[in-house]
């Protein structure tokens, strides 16, 4: 996977070191915002504004990664993930050969041990003790977009790709809540 990196700190030469010398991911080059733009190249790989950088690198063709550290800048690690998810980039995962892990460890993006039951319809409750403040904190991610190869290679074992003339979609195989738990209480048969 080629992967375009943001940050031009020591953070992101760590991270270039390890993605290139024990990942199959290839850096193919580095961003930050227009603003903070001090050089042309950085660990011998061109170094673009952030703001264009889907012109040049194209989020079907690069993932991009956001490796920056301390936790004052979370919010900021938070923003610019946002931000490029919404260009439509995809995020690599990365664990050291060096690192031990037990046996079907799942990790990234697709990474969901347990589903969250949302229900869209049900009203929040009215009372006098929410902040107007919290209300504002939500940030959804755009919907992703499938093809039936992405879609198949995203699902679980207890989805379907769902395909019809106008989409091509994600659901449970068991639509009902109650009738997943249930499902999920009796043995397996093998």
């Amino acid at each position: 996977m080629r992967v375009v990196m943001f940050g031009l700190g020591q953070l992101s030469s760590l991270a270039w070191y390890c993605l290139t010398h024990d990942s199959p991911h290839e850096i193919v080059a580095f961003t930050v915002d227009g603003a903070y733009m001090d050089r042309a190249e950085f660990e011998g790989l061109p170094v673009v504004a952030f703001e264009d950088v889907e012109n040049r690198f194209p989020p079907g063709d690069y993932a991009m990664l956001v490796p920056i550290g301390a936790r004052a800048a979370n919010g900021l690690r938070a923003d610019k993930y946002g931000e490029a998810r919404q260009k439509g980039y995809s995020f690599p995962s990365y664990v050291s050969s060096r690192a031990l892990t037990w046996p079907d460890l799942v990790i990234g993006e697709n990474s969901r041990p347990d589903d969250m039951i949302v229900n869209v319809t049900r009203e929040k409750q009215k009372t006098n003790i929410r902040t107007h403040a919290a209300d504002d904190a939500i940030k959804l991610a755009p919907p992703r977009i499938f093809t039936i190869e992405t879609a198949i290679e995203h699902i679980a074992d207890d989805e379907l790709v769902e395909i019809t003339p106008d989409a091509i979609r994600v659901r449970k195989r068991l639509l009902a809540e109650a009738e997943r738990r249930r499902q999920g209480k009796r043995p397996r048969e093998e």
